[in-house]
């Protein structure tokens, strides 16, 4: 049952982790843009 709740623990940690990331790339995008113009 532990190893069961630890292994969705990771799965969620990994999940946030990659959420996190692309919003960092999307705003950096958008920086981009911006300072294209």
């Amino acid at each position: 049952m532990s190893t069961i709740i630890s292994k969705r623990k990771k799965k969620n940690r990994l999940k946030t982790k990659n959420e996190n990331s692309i919003l960092l790339n999307n705003s950096n995008k958008h920086i981009e843009k911006v300072n294209d113009k």
